[in-house]
């Protein structure tokens, strides 16, 4: 999905605060090409959620008024309607896959495939068994789909509304913002 964002200016200000967060968690993975002078080619930014915790989310880390930012933050939300995930999964712990990353000339090679599974068995060796993301494309709907993941529920990005317009509705290469989940039988 391309939202023609400037990253120096809407998305370099917050994005350190919510990453680091997720990062010291321990639970994301990176996968690197070594014949490539080990460079990085896809990560998977995953979050600890449990019940009560104070949540460090892209909401509050954006104080600034992006506009697009806030559109899609509002969408996400919208996605979501006020449903608590670990009811949802019946949990009190789950992983919540904030970003999965594939460098573009690397796309294809099931990359995304194999760090979902790096994510899975991590959690799993930490005793957590459910998992939920946002997937904002088809070809990332498709890469949770392939690994298990159910479709909870899912926003067309042309019926979706921002202050009376509909500033995702010419998108045509993806079709809808949707909310994945899964649980590993244990």
């Amino acid at each position: 999905m391309h939202l023609q964002l400037n990253l120096e200016d809407e998305i370099r200000p917050w994005l350190r605060s919510l990453i680091s967060h997720q990062l010291s968690q321990g639970l994301s993975v990176g996968l690197r090409d070594q014949l490539n002078e080990n460079l990085l080619v896809g990560v998977s930014v995953n979050e600890d959620v449990t019940r009560n915790q104070n949540e460090i989310t892209m909401k509050s880390c954006i104080t600034e008024d992006y506009s697009k930012m806030k559109q899609i933050i509002h969408m996400i939300n919208l996605l979501y309607d006020s449903e608590d995930m670990l009811d949802v999964l019946e949990v009190e712990r789950a992983i919540h896959i904030c970003m999965v990353s594939v460098k573009q000339e690397y796309g294809g090679q099931g990359i995304a495939k194999r760090l979902l599974e790096h994510t899975e068995t991590l959690a799993a060796d930490k005793g957590i068994i459910a998992f939920f993301a946002e997937a904002t494309g088809n070809y990332s709907a498709a890469a949770f789909i392939k690994k298990g993941f159910k479709i909870f529920k899912e926003l067309p990005y042309k019926e979706y509304e921002f202050n009376g317009e509909k500033p995702f509705g010419d998108m045509k290469k993806h079709n809808a913002l949707r909310l994945v989940t899964k649980k590993l039988k244990i």
